[in-house]
């Protein structure tokens, strides 16, 4: 693992000052989905954006999608054409380590990640280390964040109906909400950046002595 600063995306509220910063005050009210990150074409946003009318259909939901990217401009037009560009709000970009990105987090009630090729995806991280519950597509290394059923769903990166389920069942159950949270907060202990130096220094320490004993072993033959 990377690891992450448990510490910087503890849960906590959200500032007066923030959602007056961001003009975004009107997405306190309503259950809010979230997604932060590149805003491209391998995120696979556009089946997000499909799934969005299907989940309309059954909560009152918002959108919030945070970044920036080739992307961008294009699922802009693409929401302003639609039926549900009032649900759906775009900001960012952000750079890693903001001191506001927490507060973007603690603001949603569910993290979404649709994209099937994350090779870590620090973001999810992020977004459990916030007590967030995932909905996230089935692929690359997803999984070894995602238990799905115990802190969110992994779902088909294909198919926006599955995308729209899942986001579905957590909004419309707080029991299940609530249990998805704790365990994503529980699951992202083993990822703590001091805990992941530990064991990298470890690591090290143990090749270290390896190779030591190999030249040991050559001496001893000459």
């Amino acid at each position: 693992s990377n690891g992450i600063d448990l510490d910087f995306f503890k849960t906590g509220r959200v500032s007066e000052e923030f959602l007056q910063e961001y003009k975004i005050a009107d997405l306190v009210n309503e259950p809010l989905v979230l997604y932060t990150g590149r805003i491209d074409k391998d995120k696979n946003l556009e089946v997000l954006l499909e799934a969005i009318p299907l989940v309309l259909q059954k909560v009152n939901a918002r959108f919030l999608l945070v970044g920036s990217g080739d992307l961008k401009e294009k699922l802009i037009t693409k929401v302003q054409e639609s039926s549900f560009k009032n649900r759906v709000t775009f900001i960012g970009p952000l750079k890693p380590g903001d001191e506001d990105l927490p507060e973007f987090y603690q603001l949603a009630d569910l993290f979404v990640m649709p994209s099937y090729i994350e090779a870590q995806s620090l973001v999810t991280m992020e977004a459990m280390a916030s007590g967030l519950p995932i909905v996230a597509a089935n692929g690359g290394a997803l999984p070894e964040l995602v238990r799905d059923g115990e802190n969110g769903f992994l779902v088909d990166p294909h198919n926006p109906q599955s995308f729209a389920e899942a986001i579905i069942k957590i909004l419309t159950n707080p029991e299940l909400a609530k249990r998805f949270s704790l365990k994503s907060k529980e699951f992202i202990k083993s990822h703590d950046r001091r805990l992941i130096f530990q064991k990298i220094e470890e690591i090290y320490q143990e090749l270290v002595k390896k190779k030591q004993k190999s030249r040991s072993s050559i001496y001893e033959s000459d």
